[in-house]
């Protein structure tokens, strides 16, 4: 700022348009504020801020002139006009920018133009309406501000004009947090919130704020249960908007769900029973004079109801809200049959469905095989694919009860038989895409949740043989859907979770490969290359991974076959790619997804259980290993003896070969070595021209690594000078000289050096002066390193001076960490 191109009369001039008397001239202004903060957010540079906060501070001042409603505006803001929406998009700004400000500091100036003056009733709604913006921003510990802001507000007479009551009905539930931490306040909020209810202009604002109290203050609100079920009782009675109502019933729940349980099962009862009632009249109406009453609006509230109540049930404790949705189900049930041919009514009915099984889990056992008669039933006629997704929730409900796994198997080939016909017909996958979507997702469960069952089943080779026409499908949901399920299917076949069935599982999906890999992969590059868009590139690569991984030469052939088959020039005889290029691509996995020569005295880089050359390690929070050509990691040999160790790609780092500005790591059989890490804010590692090694991460919050005569610490091996190590100030441990309470390590004039964890359950780590060294880590579930005299892993310091590391039973020099699921890397002859 101020230099160059930087010149802060540019915000002088956008702070010119937002003092102009029309709105619209300020809103032009609003993308560059947005951008502005997101930027100096992400910076998070205290100095910038200072610069920037006076410009934002009057900023902040015009927004609140400008939301400013005219004096003889009657009645409450409007919200759909253009005004009411400048006024959001002015909220919205706020949000984004008040970090600058500092909402504390915002909020008491705001406060303080009320109190200081007597402002017009219009200046008062505007400065309540910047206030609700930014309440939730403001920590409401301690805060008497805040606390006097509430009881002020509350005390507000009915007199004001209805604009102010309203706006601070909304910045009452924007303080539902100030009202948890001073539960003094909840009674009086309550009722000035009641009040509201009752008047038809401020009832959706005053439900809307009572559902934010119930949100936040659920065990506070325990108390008043009573009162929210007189309220819910009583709901159309209110002039309520569809959305406020199903709010203040979202409330009532998660209240509900804090009462004893042995109070739920009643008071759920008498929560749903007005929306019963009110389905069992539309129903009885329709038999006596055979017209079709809309019941959506009672499903919707019954949905919400079963979505919001999930009381805490331990093991062996009957669910409370079995026995209430036991009882709820023949009128659901009832509901479903009657309006079977509307597809919005029924996708209502699986809504409220789906939330009911997933209220109780594996309690709603008994409406299994009724519920999915019934779904058969009506989705031979009319298949709605909704029918499909509640299959999906009951398949990971109970797909790993073993007692359930064939009736859901029968239910998902009764399923597939109609969405087959349907998807068949001409365009059908492009005429149905949430058919394809929901369809694959149930198929998605089943792999996750039983996937012997389906691998075994004859149904499979038809879902696979759909997937594999429906690849080409440029829909993104139901593209992503069957890429999944593509991905996970062959996935269970590559990784070996340590079940029983893994063994059989790699043998079905070997068939299955070998029946439709050839297809599948073909399909795949010719949808790549002429139908589908950007985005769903990475689930198709994700698909050919996997094959890849499970099968890495048969995954070869089969792409050249594909490669192949790709049309090599238009119809007009214009050539689209040439033979070279396509081997030239074809090679690209072959060099670089570790298609060389394995288990050679050069290197060996092994994933436990797998006899294939892999690297990786998965599922962590730290980083995937794997080959070559992934946006993660590469790791590869050449044919020199040098040893390159390549991560590429990844925000975090790039390691390449020397020369090149941001990485070089290279192992060669001369002195120099360098490995940098640089222009990162992670850390910087530098290994330089010099036979000794020397590591160094500076200014991480992980730790720090530099040389002798440091106040930090030295780390020593072989009784030289050259190598240090070290490691302080991390939120891990702390490595520094003696007499702290974590780590104790002491480097003494003696031939002895010893580095010892005290102090703690987990680590113990020594070197003394004999020719072995041992490191344990004892007592923990992750794993146990030991070095000497172990079978698994001994570390020995031998009379030269190199450091030889070695692992039992072979010759070579070899590093395995064992029963651990992260991983096993073994470096041989380096």
């Amino acid at each position: 700022p101020g230099q160059g191109m930087g010149d802060l009369r540019t915000l002088e001039l956008l702070l010119i348009c937002a003092g102009h008397p029309q709105y619209e001239v300020v809103e032009i202004s609003f993308n560059f504020w947005y951008r502005l903060g997101e930027h100096l957010y992400k910076i998070n540079d205290a100095a910038l801020h200072t610069i920037f906060r006076p410009y934002i501070q009057r900023l902040l001042h015009c927004l609140a002139r400008h939301c400013q409603l005219d004096p003889d505006h009657e009645g409450i803001p409007e919200d759909t006009d253009d005004f009411g929406e400048f006024r959001m998009r002015v909220s919205d700004l706020v949000k984004d920018v008040i970090f600058l400000v500092g909402s504390m500091e915002c909020f008491s100036q705001l406060y303080a133009t009320l109190k200081e003056g007597n402002p017009s009733w219009e200046v008062t709604e505007a400065v309540l309406f910047i206030m609700a913006a930014i309440a939730k921003s403001v920590d409401p510990e301690n805060n008497p501000t805040l606390a006097e802001v509430l009881q002020q507000v509350v005390l507000l007479p009915e007199t004001v004009h209805i604009a102010v009551r309203f706006t601070s009905i909304e910045l009452v539930g924007e303080m539902s947090e100030v009202v948890d931490r001073n539960p003094r306040f909840l009674d009086p909020v309550l009722n000035y919130l009641m009040k509201g209810l009752r008047e038809q202009p401020l009832a959706s604002a005053a439900a809307k704020s009572i559902h934010n109290i119930c949100s936040v203050c659920r065990d506070h609100m325990a108390q008043h249960f009573q009162g929210l079920l007189d309220i819910a009782r009583a709901l159309d009675t209110f002039a309520l908007s569809t959305e406020a109502a199903v709010g203040l019933l979202k409330g009532t729940a998660l209240v509900l769900a804090r009462l004893p349980l042995e109070k739920i099962a009643e008071c759920l009862s008498d929560l749903c029973a007005v929306q019963v009632l009110a389905l069992k009249k539309l129903l009885s109406e329709e038999s006596t004079n055979g017209k079709s009453a809309d019941p959506t609006v009672w499903l919707d509230r019954l949905a919400v109801i079963f979505r919001h109540t999930n009381p805490i049930v331990e093991n062996g404790q009957t669910h409370p809200c079995q026995k209430v949705i036991q009882e709820i189900w023949p009128v659901l049930s009832d509901t479903l049959n009657t309006h079977q041919a509307d597809n919005r009514i029924v996708e209502r009915c699986c809504r409220c469905l789906r939330f009911a099984v997933r209220c109780v889990g594996k309690g709603s056992a008994n409406l299994l095989q009724p519920l999915v008669t019934q779904m058969v039933s009506v989705y031979q006629v009319y298949p709605h694919s909704c029918f499909l997704y509640l299959g999906s929730i009951l398949v990971d409900e109970y797909g790993m009860e073993e007692g359930c796994r064939q009736g859901l198997l029968d239910m998902l080939q009764a399923l597939c038989m109609p969405t087959f016909q349907l998807l068949e017909m001409q365009n059908g996958l492009r005429n149905h895409p949430d058919t394809v979507d929901d369809l694959f997702r149930l198929a998605t469960r089943f792999v996750q949740r039983s996937p012997v069952t389906l691998l075994s089943s004859s149904i499979i080779v038809h879902i696979i043989q759909c997937a594999v026409a429906a690849a080409s499908l440029d829909h993104r949901d139901a593209n992503c859907s069957v890429m999944k399920f593509m991905r996970d299917l062959i996935h269970t076949g590559v990784s070996n979770d340590h079940e029983e069935d893994f063994e059989l599982r790699k043998q079905l999906i070997g068939q299955a490969m070998g029946q439709h890999g050839q297809q599948l992969i073909t399909q795949l590059m010719t949808s790549c290359c002429f139908c589908l868009p950007p985005y769903t590139l990475p689930d198709v690569a994700e698909v050919l991974w996997e094959v890849m991984l499970f099968d890495r030469p048969t995954f070869c052939r089969w792409l050249e076959n594909a490669l192949k088959a790709l049309p090599k020039e238009t119809s007009g005889g214009a050539v689209t790619v040439t033979h070279k290029q396509l081997t030239d691509f074809h090679k690209q996995p072959e060099v670089h997804t570790g298609l060389i020569n394995i288990n050679t005295p050069e290197f060996t880089c092994t994933l436990t259980n797998t006899p294939e050359f892999t690297c990786t390690l998965t599922n962590t929070p730290e980083f995937t290993c794997t080959l070559i050509n992934t946006p993660e990691f590469t790791c590869t040999l050449i044919n020199t003896p040098e040893f390159t160790y390549t991560l590429t790609n990844t925000p975090e780092f790039t390691c390449t070969l020397i020369n090149t500005p941001e990485f070089t790591c290279t192992l060669t059989n001369t002195p120099e070595f360098t490995c940098t890490l640089t222009n990162t804010p992670e850390f910087t590692c530098t290994l330089t021209n010099t036979p000794e090694f020397t590591c160094t991460l500076i200014n991480t919050p992980e730790f720090t690594c530099t040389l002798i005569n440091t106040p930090e610490f030295t780390y020593t091996l072989t009784n030289t000078p050259e190598f240090t190590y070290t490691l302080t100030n991390t939120p891990e441990f702390t490595c520094t000289l003696t007499n702290t309470p974590e780590f104790t390590c002491t480097l003494i004039n003696t031939p002895e050096f010893t580095c010892t964890l005290t102090n703690t359950p987990e680590f113990t780590c020594t070197l003394t002066n004999t020719p072995e060294f041992t490191c344990t880590l004892i007592n923990t579930p992750e794993f146990t390193y030991t070095l000497t005299n172990t079978p698994e892993f001994t570390c020995t310091l031998i009379n030269t001076p190199e450091f030889t590391y070695t692992l039992t039973n072979t010759p070579e020099f070899t590093c395995t960490l064992t029963n651990t699921p992260e991983f096993t890397c073994t470096l041989i002859n380096t």
